[in-house]
């Protein structure tokens, strides 16, 4: 599963080659025909070791000395032509293009992927909204929190809870809450009952991208921070972490996840603080609605 976040030769320092390398090498050394089937997610690259993604693959099947037959959806069939050992063909059905986490708007995350490549979709979002995924904005976290205790008194099996950027500084206080430091954690934060204060619904703890990569819960509050920050152009380059090759477009892939954890909807808080401002106003101008009760 998510082959594009397989490690490269600096973060595999122990083998001293990319993961991919690694699992082709060993396929190399089988007597039997092998096959892999990769999952690929576009835009879930947040860590270290992550950034050159499906090109790893490539690099690897370069390197073999055996014949090797790809398949693949036809987005991805350039990566692989032009290779001797290598012949690829592309099926349109092996792209997955229909979202089962945001079961009742599909199209969400194309909404999602257009407010972080700079596009104004309000369209798209007034037809998602149709569908009854509810897209709320709001400068106020006790508003939003009100709203989901509301929405599911009563209801046992409905799940809220903040998410946070890792990055972000500006309002931990603010929201009276504690980022998760321990993985043990997790698993109560996700599961236990509504009432339990280890939950996500009691808002003692926040998670962030890194906590709930892959899993979801029914209405996240995602809390905006300073380190994705709308100019009133474009969002303004992130340049904190060295340690990256590309650290905005790991900041754009951190919201990405961030933005997409829920079944029934999500509110965005984003604080009062006026650096915030224009991108609270690129949000409404986007199609989502302001959080009134």
């Amino acid at each position: 599963d998510e082959a594009q976040r397989a490690w490269d030769e600096e973060k595999n320092f122990k083998y001293k080659k990319s993961e991919p390398r690694c699992i082709i090498e060993i396929a190399d050394k089988t007597i039997k025909n092998c096959h892999y089937l990769a999952l690929i997610g576009e835009g879930q690259k947040i860590y270290t070791g992550e950034e050159k993604g499906i090109e790893l693959w490539m690099e690897a099947l370069k390197k073999s000395k055996n014949l090797w037959y790809v398949t693949c959806p036809e987005s991805l069939k350039n990566y692989f032509e032009g290779i001797d050992n290598v012949k690829v063909s592309s099926i349109r059905e092996f792209n997955l293009d229909s979202s089962l986490r945001t079961h009742i708007a599909t199209k969400y995350p194309e909404w999602v992927r257009d407010i972080l490549d700079n596009k104004i979709n309000k369209n798209l979002a007034q037809e998602i909204q149709k569908n009854e995924f509810n897209m709320y904005i709001t400068r106020n976290l006790d508003k939003a929190k009100e709203y989901c205790r509301t929405r599911y008194k009563g209801v046992l099996n409905k799940k809220y809870g903040l998410l946070v950027s890792s990055k972000t500084r500006i309002f931990l206080k603010d929201i009276k809450a504690k980022k998760i430091n321990d993985k043990n954690k997790l698993g109560p934060w996700f599961h236990d009952d509504v009432n339990s204060i280890k939950s996500c619904c009691s808002f003692n703890e926040v998670a962030t991208e890194f906590d709930c990569q892959g899993l979801e819960i029914d209405m996240p509050i995602v809390c905006w921070g300073e380190d994705l920050i709308y100019t009133g152009s474009e969002w303004k380059k992130y340049i904190q972490d060295k340690k990256l090759k590309d650290p905005h477009r790991i900041r754009i892939n951190s919201y990405r996840v961030l933005l997409t954890r829920g079944r029934d909807g999500v509110i965005i808080y984003i604080p009062e603080d006026k650096k915030l401002d224009e991108t609270s106003e690129f949000l409404l101008k986007a199609g989502m609605k302001k959080l009134n009760s």
